[in-house]
């Protein structure tokens, strides 16, 4: 059902996609013409395709996860 929904937002021109996964402490990375990229702590996300500049700091972000 995941990989359905990636390919359908891919398709319709999304340009970059994470998948969030706070169980396995990673994100799924996919972007049009790429293979899929996993990313974990302390490794940073970044967003620069979409959003210049922008990035998030994995071991943070699931830091407030396991808190939540």
């Amino acid at each position: 059902m995941v990989m359905r929904r990636v390919a359908h937002y891919l398709q319709a021109g999304v340009r970059l996609l994470w998948l969030i996964d706070p169980d396995e402490g990673q994100v799924t990375i996919w972007q049009p013409g790429e293979s899929p990229q996993v990313v974990t702590p302390p490794e940073k996300l970044s967003a620069e395709a979409v959003l210049p500049g922008f990035e998030i700091d994995t071991a943070r972000l699931f830091a407030s996860a396991r808190e939540a």
